[in-house]
């Protein structure tokens, strides 16, 4: 898209790179599935209209003429660039393992113990305890792009090759960040529904009692939740809400701050660093609370391959993208990550209205 609005095909001697997609797209309609193709290459014929040095006229430069000189003096190329989801998720995992393609993530957890210390009296015997370790790992997923340049695109509008690449590498990034969180492979698939700790009861209560309560419900299970993952708009809405005269009141009591340029929830004794997404990675009126400590993670950079030689004969290059990842828990941990919503906390802990 960046680049089909690069073009613009007034002498309609050329094919620009739209005109190239609109046919791929409507080639696709008459294929079966398995036969549709997605990759349209970036070819030098394709009307390119870029400024040359020694003159000449905007519209009609072609970046196949070879008597051109190209310069790039004409054009910004990271200025307007497609807009991102800010990658919260992947920045709390900066201490991940690195990993390589195929690598796994390793580690030990208690496979099976008996036996506790106990008081012993004079003469008597001392209790036996027996521990035995597991060697547990999860192989790591695999998230990659291939996309192809003409060789005459790679030499003459070398310049935007860095655009090119800028591209695809946000757009795996930010594929990597949801895979690491979704329900199949990343943190959500280790979720589990909240359990509410008996005798938790608040009058009236609100989005904050609610993720109170979760965490509550997992400090009593010997876990120590640091995290919650809330979606932007009940963040918004957590500061405050209106009263029946207009004005706002802030129910949270200023638990919410900021503390080292971080947002930080304060609820009860405990403080839980909010990370914030968008729709797609958690809906509106749902929310996660994580024991970050009890989950591992594994994160290998982004690694960009190049093959001149496969499709030498169609004067094109390949390009590769692709980057490697695992999040693990341990078995001995199924309450590490509660996934829930609002109405159904609020419901099972609002206090009942007495006759």
């Amino acid at each position: 898209k960046t680049l089909a609005k690069l073009t613009e095909n007034k002498a309609k001697n050329k094919a620009t790179i739209k005109e190239a997609i609109k046919a791929q797209i409507e080639k696709n309609k008459s294929l079966p599935e398995a036969q549709r193709q997605y990759n349209i290459a970036m070819k030098a014929d394709n009307l390119f209209n870029i400024q040359v040095i020694d003159g000449g006229n905007w519209d009609d430069d072609e970046a196949n003429i070879d008597t051109q000189l190209l310069t790039e003096s004409a054009i910004e190329t990271g200025f307007a660039k497609d807009l991102r989801r800010e990658l919260t998720l992947l920045n709390e995992m900066r201490d991940a393992t690195p990993l390589r393609i195929g690598d796994a993530l390793k580690w030990i957890e208690p496979e099976d113990a008996n036996g506790k210390p106990l008081t012993v009296k004079e003469a008597n015997q001392k209790p036996i305890g027996t521990v035995k370790y597991a060697r547990k790992s999860k192989e790591s997923t695999k998230i990659a792009i291939y996309f192809q340049v003409a060789e005459e695109f790679l030499n003459r509008a070398d310049f935007l090759m860095t655009a090119v690449n800028t591209h695809f590498r946000e757009l795996l990034t930010e594929a990597l960040e949801e895979q690491a969180f979704n329900a199949t492979n990343g943190i959500l698939s280790y979720g589990t529904a909240y359990v509410n700790p008996t005798g938790y009861a608040v009058p009236d209560p609100n989005k904050l009692d609610a993720i109170s309560a979760v965490a509550s419900s997992m400090k009593a299970a010997k876990y120590n939740p640091s995290h919650v993952v809330l979606n932007s708009a009940d963040i918004a809405m957590m500061f405050g809400e209106k009263a029946v005269d207009g004005h706002y009141n802030l129910y949270n009591g200023n638990s919410i701050r900021l503390i080292d340029g971080s947002p930080v929830l304060i609820v009860g004794t405990t403080m839980l660093k909010i990370i914030e997404v968008n729709d797609d990675l958690i809906d509106l009126g749902d929310f996660a609370v994580i024991d970050w400590s009890k989950l591992k993670y594994g994160m290998g950079s982004v690694r960009l391959k190049s093959d001149p030689y496969t499709n030498m004969r169609d004067n094109i290059l390949n390009f590769l993208m692709e980057a490697p990842f695992a999040v693990a828990r341990p078995s001995n941990y199924p309450y590490a990550v509660v996934v829930t919503d609002f109405d159904t906390v609020e419901a099972a802990i609002e206090e009942p209205v007495t006759p």
